[in-house]
C-alpha cells in the first residue's frame, strides 16, 4: 500500500507529523549510549531523522514506501528502500549502535516479526541496542488500536514483547517511561502517575474479584504505548 493511500484510507493528513518533536525519553537514551549511527527503520517520512540531524547524529532510514522516501530524500535525509525482509543487507552488517523502530513491529505477522528482528539484529553492531515501540494490549484504547488501525497485524503487552524479543536474541529488557510523564511539567506529570498507580490499583482489586489474574512476572504498562530498550547478546 502506498504511503498516501494509507493515511487517506485513515483519515489522515499527509501533514500529521509536520510539528513532530524527539519525545524526552528518546533524548535521554541517545544522551546515556551516545550512539555513532542511528537506524530509523520504518522511517516514514523522516520526521524523526529530521530532529535526530538538528542533534548532529549519523542518521539512516529504512522504509518500504516510495513516496515517504520521495518526500524524505527531498528533506535531504539518507533513506533506503526496504523490498522484503530476506534481502541482502550485507552493506549493513554489524554497522548500527542504535536502531529504532517506532510503531513498525504491530504491522507485521508473528512469523515475519521473527524475520524482521533477526534483520536488525544483524545490522546492530555487538552489545548495541534497539529501541522499540508498540501499542499497548493492556491500555484501555488496546481494542480501538488492535483494530482502528485496519493494517495491524498485533498488539503487546510487555509479556509478549518480552518473549519476542528475547525469543529474537536481545537481553536487558528495559521499559521505558511506563506512566508516559517524560514529557510532562509538574503538576501534569504527577496527576498523570496518580491516576495510572489509582488505576492499576482498581484493576487488581477487580481482578480479585472476579476471579482473573495477569502474568505476575509481567510489568504492567497501561498508557497506549510500550517503549523498550533491549541490546543484542
Amino acid at each position: 500500500m502506498s504511503y498516501n493511500k494509507y493515511f487517506k484510507l485513515r483519515n489522515i493528513q499527509n501533514d500529521f507529523y509536520h510539528n513532530y518533536k524527539i519525545p524526552k525519553y528518546i533524548l535521554k537514551i541517545i544522551n546515556e549510549i551516545k550512539p555513532e549511527k542511528i537506524l530509523d527503520y520504518g522511517c516514514g517520512t523522516g520526521q524523526l531523522m529530521s530532529e535526530l540531524k538538528k542533534l548532529n547524529k549519523d542518521v539512516m532510514g529504512m522504509d518500504s514506501s516510495d513516496e515517504a522516501i520521495e518526500i524524505a530524500k527531498k528533506n535531504n535525509l539518507d533513506v533506503v528502500k526496504i523490498n522484503n525482509l530476506n534481502e541482502d543487507k550485507t552493506d549493513h552488517k554489524n554497522k548500527y549502535d542504535l536502531i529504532i523502530i517506532s510503531h513498525v513491529l504491530e504491522h507485521h505477522k508473528k512469523e515475519d516479526m521473527y524475520k524482521l528482528l533477526n534483520n536488525l539484529k544483524y545490522m546492530l553492531k555487538d552489545k548495541k541496542y534497539l529501541l522499540t515501540m508498540v501499542p499497548n494490549a493492556q491500555a484501555i484504547t488496546g481494542s480501538y488500536w488492535r483494530y482502528e488501525d485496519f493494517t495491524h497485524e498485533y498488539l503487546f503487552t510487555t509479556g509478549s514483547l518480552y518473549y519476542v524479543l528475547s525469543d529474537s536474541g536481545f537481553e536487558k529488557i528495559e521499559f521505558l517511561d511506563i506512566y508516559a510523564t517524560s514529557d510532562l511539567k509538574f503538576p501534569y506529570n504527577f496527576l498523570r502517575f496518580l491516576s495510572l498507580k489509582f488505576y492499576q490499583i482498581l484493576k487488581n482489586i477487580l481482578l480479585k474479584l472476579t476471579g482473573n489474574s495477569y502474568h505476575k512476572p509481567s510489568l504492567d504498562i497501561f498508557t497506549y504505548e510500550i517503549k523498550c530498550l533491549s541490546k543484542k547478546k
